[in-house]
């Protein structure tokens, strides 16, 4: 992060945030109620066969992967549309479109979000 910073025209912040819940995307919007940009990125996933994987683990994974972003970007769009400018950024995978037999879980997500 320093590195980043050293280069950086504007203030540039990272936080670490558990999003297995509503209250990671809610540490990061007490810390930083607004932001120009927003980057979702976060995706978690353990290779297992489609039918070993339970409902808990489902939600878990949806959780993380989907709703994260979900409610963050629907946090700072508010903001953005008010200032007339923001940019709210999914980062994929090539897991939407070519998902692992062994991953279904993970690439379902990019299939959510595109």
């Amino acid at each position: 992060m320093a590195a980043i910073r050293s280069h950086a025209a504007t203030r540039v912040d990272g936080i670490a945030a558990d999003f297995s819940g509503s209250a990671g995307a809610g540490a990061v919007v007490a810390k930083l109620p607004t932001v120009d940009v927003l980057v979702n990125n976060v995706g978690i996933f353990e290779p297992k066969p489609f039918a070993e994987i339970p409902d808990a683990d489902w939600y878990s994974l949806f959780e993380i992967n989907v709703m994260s972003g979900v409610r963050l970007s629907r946090h700072y769009l508010a903001g953005m549309l008010e200032r007339n400018w923001g940019r709210i950024l999914f980062i994929s995978s090539e897991s939407g479109v070519q998902i692992p037999a062994e991953m279904v879980h993970y690439g379902r997500k990019w299939c959510t979000t595109e």
